[in-house]
């Protein structure tokens, strides 16, 4: 109301075009003094918007209908549970560690032990994946894309901030509930909405994770089921001799 009051003044003094002048010029943030002559001073201040850390949905590759083709079909693997058609979708010298001291279909099979008789986590954790979709990436000469796209450097790049890779995570949906407790039962104090969070170290996510934004405006706990972490492996997939291939399953180092 404070804000409508200095327009409306404004309007009296000058006209319509000269004010909306003087509003934009106002948008550092900072306090501007106009003068009219006497007894005809305003003020004005506008805050500086407020910067978001957010990943909206993105999945570049409903741009190529043969990677599309290809990542439809992986996703049918995963659901399916098929080990020898993943197998064939893997490149013979698939990376395994950031490291790259783990390589091949062996060391993959080993490491999310797909060789054990009980199930293994990466079928839940690929599909869950493969759900959000990527985007194309480039590193110098070297082109692949990134499975999920809340794990691309291209979506971080955007941001001057900090990250923590092993202790930040990305709201997947859309106004998920942020509790003051680890409970549904307790109360609501926000919701986020694709929001970059980081979470406290010192708690064990479970059902829940103990989390907080960016900017440290909101601190609570989310449903851990709505989180991608970026701790988690991501695809990176290319094509090779005219055929698509996952070449590295690797977390971030």
């Amino acid at each position: 109301m404070k804000y409508l009051f200095y327009v409306l003044i404004l309007c009296y003094l000058s006209s319509c075009e000269e004010v909306n002048k003087l509003i934009e010029s106002s948008k550092d943030g900072k306090t501007i003094t106009y003068d009219f002559g006497p007894q005809k001073r305003v003020e004005i201040t506008q805050s500086k918007p407020k910067k978001t850390f957010r990943l909206e949905p993105l999945d570049e590759s409903v741009n190529n209908p043969y990677l599309l083709v290809f990542i439809d079909h992986l996703k049918m693997v995963v659901r399916k549970k098929d080990t020898t058609a993943l197998f064939a979708m893997l490149d013979h010298n698939i990376i395994v560690d950031h490291n790259n001291a783990e390589r091949g279909i062996e060391a993959f099979k080993k490491a999310w032990k797909l060789d054990q008789p009980e199930p293994s986590p990466l079928w839940k954790l690929l599909g869950k994946q493969l759900a959000l979709g990527g985007v194309t990436e480039n590193e110098g000469d070297r082109y692949y894309f990134c499975i999920p796209y809340s794990q691309s450097n291209k979506a971080y790049a955007q941001f001057s901030y900090d990250f923590d890779w092993y202790h930040t995570a990305v709201c997947l949906v859309k106004e998920s509930l942020v509790w003051i407790k680890p409970d549904e039962k307790s109360e609501k104090i926000g919701a986020l909405s694709y929001d970059i969070v980081e979470m406290d170290p010192d708690y064990s996510p479970a059902h829940f994770t103990k989390i907080q934004t960016l900017d440290k405006s909101l601190s609570g706990y989310v449903k851990t089921a709505d989180l991608a972490f970026t701790s988690e492996p991501h695809l990176e997939i290319v094509e090779i001799a005219s055929e698509y291939k996952v070449v590295a399953y690797v977390t971030y180092d």
